[in-house]
């Protein structure tokens, strides 16, 4: 635990001396202001500041009068739809396929807790105990099947939606999902990349066992 705190520790401050590190950049802008920046992806956001590059995203000359919602904007990752029309078609015009997934065991190999004969490198004797093991055993997890297909186990279903934000008067913000890009509201005007277009996962719950029909014969006369 003490190394792993070490690493993490390391890590940040590797991240804090690169941030530190980055240039600050020559803006004659007067009056209180706040550039766009871009990244790799071409995804262009709201940063306050002069520094040449923060978080992957670079500086640029463009810039906005600072405003209360930018400021908030800013803080929180935003980014605004009408900046970023190409991402948006290129990243959430086709969604993934929604699915359904049942949850049931299935006899696997691999290495799993439980009880069993291991090696005891204290006394060099084969004992039984409880310990990781490797071998087939029954494993619980989500599969996907077919939407047709009838399981008596418990299933949910998976869909995928685009995500956008908006900001109230009141400077909360305030999400909401779309199906498509052709429904979006003006309002929300905001997205974060990393959720653009994220995954939702319904309750729990058991499918209604089909109907069984009979088959009758009609002969002929």
């Amino acid at each position: 635990m003490k190394k792993a705190k070490q690493i993490c520790s390391l890590a940040l401050a590797a991240a804090l001396s690169l941030s530190a590190c980055s240039k600050t950049m020559d803006c004659n802008v007067e009056g209180e202001h706040i550039h766009v920046y871009m990244n790799d992806r071409a995804v262009r956001r709201l940063i306050e500041g002069e520094k040449e590059v923060v978080s992957g995203y670079t500086w640029t000359e463009e810039t906005l009068p600072l405003t209360k919602e930018y400021k908030i904007v800013a803080e929180n990752g935003l980014c605004m739809v009408e900046s970023n029309r190409g991402y948006l078609m290129n990243k959430a015009t086709v969604l993934p396929n929604d699915y359904r997934e049942e949850y049931r065991s299935e006899y696997v190999f691999g290495t799993y807790w439980g009880y069993g004969y291991g090696y005891n490198m204290t006394d060099g004797e084969y004992k039984y105990g409880y310990g990781l093991i490797q071998g087939y055993h029954y494993e619980e997890d989500w599969y996907t099947i077919p939407d047709y297909e009838y399981t008596s186990n418990k299933v949910r279903d998976i869909t995928f939606k685009i995500v956008l934000y908006k900001i109230t008067s009141s400077g909360q913000i305030v999400s909401k999902t779309f199906d498509s890009l052709d429904e979006i509201d003006p309002e929300y005007c905001y997205f974060k990349p990393d959720t653009l277009v994220s995954k939702f996962y319904s309750e729990e719950y058991h499918l209604e066992k089909p109907k069984s029909y009979t088959n009758h014969i009609i002969e002929e006369r």
